[in-house]
């Protein structure tokens, strides 16, 4: 019964704690090698990508709060919506005995939308944190072109740096992408591993019988 209701919780951690653990390595130092050749090919580039950064982070962290809230939310409304399974399974001999039916399915209807809503708004908030990072990156391709723009009509630089910033550009989409998924899967991770240590401090009938003996 136990397992039933949190089975969400270790698909999660198991999930989570697996690729993103392996690939953070990765994107970080893309990461990195993207913005110190951004730096090298154009200065005036490295104040922008750091502001421009920096509110990415910020971005993130509020929409990471919002995912960690509605993960709780759904973690929750699982346990619930698994708990009435549960309870329908183990009284079907009284519900079929009072045709209780109609009342047993109105009480399962309403937990189970109250469960969907609630994976609605969480995979919205999943969507909104990882396009938002698009928003951001293009938002830096912007001012590269502006930038790139006045360099060229100045003399100061030329077409080939421009489209070479474009490039190392690019390759920060998939730095910042992952950095979304990432701050997603740990803020679900954390909320499930905390439920999880719920369940490993319970202790048994008999052991807390046997404490109150002894107080």
């Amino acid at each position: 019964d136990i397992i039933s209701k949190y089975s969400k919780e270790v698909d999660i951690i198991q999930n989570n704690c697996g690729y993103m653990i392996l690939e953070i390595a990765g994107n970080v130092v893309t990461f990195l090698m993207a913005f110190i050749m951004i730096g090298c090919l154009e200065w005036r580039m490295l104040p922008v990508t750091s502001v421009v950064f920096v509110c990415f982070f910020f971005s993130n962290k509020y929409l990471g709060k919002k995912v960690k809230k509605y993960a709780e939310q759904s973690m929750n409304c699982n346990k619930e919506t698994t708990a009435v399974i549960t309870e329908n399974y183990n009284n079907v001999v009284v519900t079929k005995l009072y045709s209780a039916y109609n009342q047993v399915n109105e009480k399962f209807r309403k937990k189970y939308e109250n469960q969907y809503k609630t994976q609605l708004k969480l995979e919205l908030s999943y969507s909104i944190n990882i396009n938002g990072s698009a928003f951001w990156v293009f938002l830096l391709y912007g001012f590269i072109w502006i930038i790139g723009g006045f360099g060229i009509c100045n003399n100061v630089m030329t077409l080939g740096t421009v489209i070479a910033l474009a490039d190392y550009q690019n390759i920060l989409i998939s730095p910042f992408n992952f950095f979304c998924k990432f701050n997603n899967g740990y803020q679900e991770t954390c909320i499930a591993m905390q439920r999880i240590a719920e369940i490993m401090d319970y202790k048994e009938e008999h052991e807390i019988f046997e404490l109150e003996q002894t107080n």
